[in-house]
């Protein structure tokens, strides 16, 4: 599944590189993945949104927050809820399906990716800071990495090396 590069389609494509599905709206795709029931989470970066749809393209629920500046990343949580980078806002929200904030972390620079960590952390390249961090459930920074430019993805790999795109 690709998306980014702020593109105006989502595309599927197999080892062979034929397009299996592919979706094209009037919006910058900045992030998507496919959830484990074979809709598409997808993040819109122009639109401020994040929307999952089925393979049909049929909108299945979206959320907008209110006061969004420039959302840059989604990933639903194996619980149901979805984790989002608010770059602009310098904020990450953790929302459940109705939309209610159960988590937010308002004192990063510009988080552009996070990944929940199955310890319960949280790992978030920060692009205006130059750095990678991984904060507890509390917010507390526990780790991190400087000395970047301008970090966009961050992995931590399964023997718990961390993989950076700065």
């Amino acid at each position: 599944l690709l998306a980014g590069g702020y593109g105006r389609r989502l595309v599927e494509i197999d080892r062979n590189g034929r397009e299996l599905w592919s979706l094209g709206k009037a919006t910058m795709f900045v992030d998507a993945e496919r959830l484990p029931d074979g809709n598409t989470l997808y993040c819109a970066y122009d639109g401020g949104r994040i929307v999952e749809i089925d393979r049909s393209g049929q909108e299945i629920w979206s959320y907008a927050p209110e006061g969004v500046r420039q959302l840059t990343d989604a990933d639903r949580l194996p619980n149901g809820n979805t984790l989002l980078c608010d770059d602009l806002a310098n904020r990450l929200l953790e929302i459940d399906r109705a939309g209610k904030v159960v988590w937010e972390v308002g004192t990063l620079s510009r988080p552009y990716e996070a990944d929940r960590l199955p310890g319960g952390n949280t790992i978030v390249a920060e692009a205006g800071a130059g750095r990678v961090v991984e904060i507890d459930p509390k917010g507390n920074v526990v780790w991190s990495y400087g000395g970047l430019q301008e970090s966009h993805e961050v992995d931590r790999l399964p023997g718990g090396n961390t993989l950076i795109c700065d």
